[in-house]
């Protein structure tokens, strides 16, 4: 996105640009996630030009964390002590021996179906199914009564709002024939995750929005609105 400053672009992507670059600076809280504070680390190293330094602050006084896992990959480290936190500035040195990747695959059963889901950090409940996206998966079959089987039926038009990996809009496009799912996340991560593993479980009826508001595209058009807020 373009800003009134000619030499400002504002991007919204799932990783730091490829672009090769002089200077990065990171804003890591002391409560963020470690995970996806390595990946970045990682990334800032790979993208800096020689003699590129990355910033990197954290709102921990006493952090030593942060500390740790810049000298892992740059080595020499240069600590600057505030009020709010602590800075960093490191150089970057040789290139890394050994690139560590962060993400994952792994699989959930639902009834006759397993599928694959993506996994990154960043991403809500990175590496593994969580509770309650399992409880909202469990909750589309009614077990019993005069409503008892599946909510989803063919052809539904199924909003997944705050989607994550994909797994609840996943399980919800298995139940019925022609069913379509909108994949809606603020995270962009998200929804790369969910793209991918649309991709691997062969499922051609879900589509995905960027959207930090809960505005969706087509609204009043829904059947059901499937939610695991974390």
């Amino acid at each position: 996105q373009h800003t009134p400053l000619d030499n400002l672009t504002v991007r919204c992507e799932p990783d730091l640009p490829e672009d090769e670059c002089d200077a990065f600076a990171l804003a890591l809280p002391a409560h963020g996630e470690s995970e996806l504070a390595r990946d970045l680390i990682q990334q800032c190293h790979q993208r800096l030009a020689t003699g590129g330094r990355v910033f990197a602050a954290t709102d921990n006084v006493k952090d030593h964390w942060l500390h740790e896992q810049l000298q892992s990959m740059f080595g020499k480290v240069t600590n600057r002590a505030a009020e709010q936190g602590r800075l960093y500035i490191a150089s970057r040195p040789k290139p890394l021996k050994k690139i560590k990747s962060f993400d994952c695959w792994f699989a959930m059963r639902d009834g006759e179906h397993l599928i694959n889901l993506y996994s990154r950090p960043g991403v809500f409940s990175h590496r593994r199914l969580d509770l309650g996206a399992r409880a909202l998966i469990e909750s589309l079959t009614v077990p019993d009564g005069p409503q008892a089987g599946d909510v989803i039926q063919d052809g539904m038009h199924v909003l997944d709002l705050g989607c994550g990996t994909g797994a609840v809009g996943f399980a919800a496009s298995m139940r019925g024939s022609g069913v379509h799912v909108h994949a809606l996340d603020a995270n962009v991560r998200a929804l790369q995750c969910t793209r991918l593993g649309a991709e691997k479980n062969e499922l051609t009826g879900v589509t995905t929005q960027l959207e930090a508001a809960g505005q969706c595209d087509e609204p009043g058009t829904f059947d059901p609105v499937l939610a695991n807020p974390p």
